[in-house]
């Protein structure tokens, strides 16, 4: 059976708060003085997002369906009255498999609803939705915001004493609690994954639409 497809491109919700980019920051420095190494594993303030589809582009012709898709989308859900999902962070601290540092938001059911939505929006116009593997991202927590992810180590290169290759409960549980406060959720922005970033430091953005 052929590996399927990495996907090259992303649907991102941004988390731009102030509240939510200072706990961001406050855990991450509480966590470094703890275990110096994990501070390169923390998600750049700049780029920390909710991702809620996941596609895989590989022709301008591709990009261009996805940007007429999303335009369609943003203005067949446009709304006149202030936007109507709200999130918030209510369950603190994660983990999977120790090696990804994440938020949970809520309401998550309406969120995969949207999430829902925006997918059947490009397969409809023929585009790859991808699914991201279960050993990156179980069904459970596809949607989430990452704050640090350890990544394995090159093949044939063997860790040292100071190589960090976990975030155990029992590091992250000590951190004092955060408030990550409210996102409101106006704007959706079709992004590509690679080490290209904008002026402001978040991903290269092809095309963005606002819901209201």
């Amino acid at each position: 059976m052929p590996r399927p497809r990495r996907p090259n491109h992303f649907v991102a919700i941004r988390l731009l708060e102030k509240e939510f980019r200072q706990a961001s920051v406050q855990i991450r420095d509480y966590l470094t003085r703890l275990v110096s190494g994990l501070a390169e594993h923390f998600v750049p303030v700049e780029t920390l997002h909710i991702s809620l589809c996941l596609l895989r582009l590989d022709t301008q012709a591709d990009v261009q369906r996805a940007r007429d898709a999303l335009q369609e989308f943003g203005f067949n859900n446009r709304r006149l009255l202030p936007p109507p999902l709200v999130l918030s962070f209510p369950h603190g601290l994660r983990d999977f498999k120790s090696t990804v540092l994440y938020l949970q938001p809520e309401p998550l059911a309406r969120l995969h609803a949207l999430a829902r939505s925006l997918e059947r929006a490009f397969k409809d116009k023929g585009l790859s939705v991808t699914c991201p593997s279960e050993n990156l991202c179980p069904k459970g927590i596809k949607l989430h915001a990452t704050l640090a992810k350890v990544r394995k180590l090159p093949k044939g290169m063997e860790a040292s004493s100071q190589t960090v290759q976990s975030i155990p409960e029992e590091i992250y549980s000590q951190a004092p609690a955060a408030d990550f406060g409210c996102q409101v959720v106006d704007t959706l922005e079709l992004c590509s994954t690679g080490k290209a970033r904008g002026c402001d430091g978040f991903y290269n953005t092809l095309a963005a639409i606002r819901l209201h």
